[in-house]
């Protein structure tokens, strides 16, 4: 252990100062739902305080430089962000770890269906500067929103997190040949990486909750400040919504398509419990249909289940009768039942 961490140890996280470490069932290093975690910081960095008020005049310059500029390349090249935020080329064709999830946790064909979309012109393009695919391709591409991407970007960064990184113990230590320059001891040390001075063993108690159901709750809302019950708060949200899509073009709806304010308020009606009167019937018909669990079409993605019970209650659970006296001749009575050959 390197001294720092001694000297933390022995003088901070003692008993006279309540901050010993307490051991407990073993369990995942990563305990929190990354999604809500990254959502509360998000929230609080880009609405709030000081680095809020900074982002709010710079939101088009960093949308152009962050999201619209990566966007534009993916979409003349026929591809969309989840090629580069998911799985990158890197990824596909140097990266071990990669290579071995997929071959652990994901469907055989999970790296050939990716190579073959990333596939079109890839080549070429690489090759001939200025190359662009053709117009039916850059359709589909920018028809796929920011919105949609992310989703899929979180479910797999979750997935890799809960069944992989979690059983890893963060790296907080680095070779002791490193100049002592400030930078450089913080980088090579990890003193400001994540884990760096919490746990040290997975059967260790985590020490406070990194967010609380209020912030996770004000974060899912990022826009709370708008009436949505009255007209001038409606007014006031609309034009908020339409300056974020102007910004971020292809985000929340394909790239030169207008927001569906009167379904999100028929939405947002259902989920609160408001009246619903002054809503097209049909419509709200529709949308209880489709926001009801246990409904049909929320319930399409899974198998029907068969009713018909087998033929043979034991299929599977006794041992095979034509194969009773040849493997259990020496060890059983010739008069067995059913019930005394389960396996």
């Amino acid at each position: 252990m390197r001294f720092e961490k001694l000297l933390y140890e022995k003088v901070v996280n003692t008993r006279m100062l309540n901050r010993q470490r307490v051991m407990g069932n073993p369990k995942k290093w990563f305990n929190e739902n990354r999604t809500e975690a990254h959502r509360i910081v998000a929230h609080k960095f880009f609405n709030q305080g000081i680095t809020g008020a900074i982002f709010r005049p710079l939101e088009g310059i960093m949308s152009w430089l962050f999201y619209q500029w990566p966007r534009d390349i993916a979409v003349r090249r026929g591809l969309i962000l989840e090629d580069f935020w998911v799985h990158n080329e890197r990824d596909q064709r140097r990266d071990y770890f990669t290579e071995t999830v997929w071959k652990q946790s994901c469907h055989p064909y999970q790296p050939l269906f990716y190579r073959r979309r990333r596939g079109r012109y890839y080549k070429i393009e690489r090759a001939v500067r200025g190359f662009q695919v053709p117009e039916y391709l850059k359709v589909e591409s920018s028809k796929r929103t920011l919105a949609e991407t992310i989703e899929v970007k979180e479910e797999w960064e979750n997935f890799t997190l809960t069944n992989y990184y979690s059983d890893m113990t963060p790296t907080t230590r680095g070779p002791a040949t490193s100049r002592m320059i400030a930078l450089e001891v913080i980088n090579t040390y990890g003193l400001f990486q994540e884990g760096a001075w919490e746990r040290y063993f997975f059967n260790e108690a985590s020490y406070g909750d990194t967010y609380t159901e209020e912030e996770l709750k004000e974060a899912a809302n990022p826009y709370s400040q708008f009436d949505l019950n009255n007209e001038e708060g409606r007014r006031q949200f609309e034009v908020r919504v339409n300056k974020f899509i102007q910004i971020h073009p292809g985000s929340i709806v394909p790239e030169g398509e207008a927001f569906n304010f009167k379904e999100f308020y028929a939405k947002w009606a259902i989920a609160n419990g408001k009246d619903t009167s002054r809503f097209d019937p049909k419509l709200i018909e529709e949308l209880k249909a489709k926001l009801s669990p246990g409904t049909q079409d929320a319930s399409s993605r899974y198998l029907p289940v068969e009713d018909k019970k087998p033929r043979n209650a034991f299929v599977g659970k006794a041992f095979p009768k034509a194969l009773r006296g040849m493997v259990t001749r020496g060890i059983m009575p010739k008069n067995v039942t059913d019930l005394q050959h389960k396996i």
